[in-house]
């Protein structure tokens, strides 16, 4: 009875310890964006999970002004980092969308903490020593002025036109305040209006 009893709570301990969602996946990588893959033939959705990067419809501005495609740089960045190398993913669990959220790696490339360390995605858990070098740098998006992705699916979801004095307020505002209060924003906006701040208002299937 007692080698039951030990055996029922082993089994309990490992489920508990491994939510839903939660494994390990490898293979060939097609990139969605700068934080979303595909595994090719698997059709398995992976989300970079503790950064955000832009999406591939938003744009940024440099300091001489002109607006320059920083969402698809953000893509195109971690196709480099992968350089047509196999990825490994370790799952923690799934969001409402059915994709796996995990950290992976291409060879010894951990592609979350690089994406962030290269500037081209923002922390929104982990990374904030390597956000912090990417800002003080100014490494890809921390050369320009920039909506946090977040924020600007919100803006997106509601169909508003940003006029271009007004985003330029908006993008100098949050690049002067820091990061922790525009983190808190950012918090306030999804608990607002979750379903509106959330990537699957502008990415078809919640990609």
């Amino acid at each position: 009875m007692t080698v039951l009893v030990l055996a029922a709570v082993a089994l309990l301990v490992a489920i508990l310890s491994h939510p839903k969602g939660a494994r390990s996946v490898s293979g060939r990588a097609q990139v969605v964006d700068g934080d979303t893959l595909v595994l090719s033939g698997r059709r398995l959705r992976i989300r970079l999970v503790g950064i955000d990067a832009p999406e591939r419809a938003q744009t940024c501005i440099l300091p001489e002004n002109p607006a320059w495609d920083c969402g698809e740089a953000a893509r195109h960045r971690l196709e480099q980092l992968i350089d047509g190398r196999a990825v490994t993913c370790e799952g923690e669990g799934q969001d409402r969308y059915g994709r796996l959220l995990a950290h992976c790696r291409a060879g010894e490339t951990a592609l979350n903490a690089a994406m962030v360390e290269a500037g081209f995605a923002v922390a929104s858990g982990d990374f904030r020593a390597e956000e912090a070098r990417a800002r003080l740098e100014h490494r890809g998006l921390w050369a320009s002025r920039f909506t946090r992705p977040q924020i600007w699916r919100r803006m997106q979801a509601d169909n508003l036109k940003e006029p271009a004095a007004l985003g330029a307020a908006v993008d100098s505002l949050f690049s002067a305040i820091g990061d922790e209060i525009a983190d808190v924003l950012a918090q306030a906006i999804a608990w607002l209006w979750p379903e509106r701040g959330d990537e699957s208002a502008v990415r078809p299937g919640g990609g």
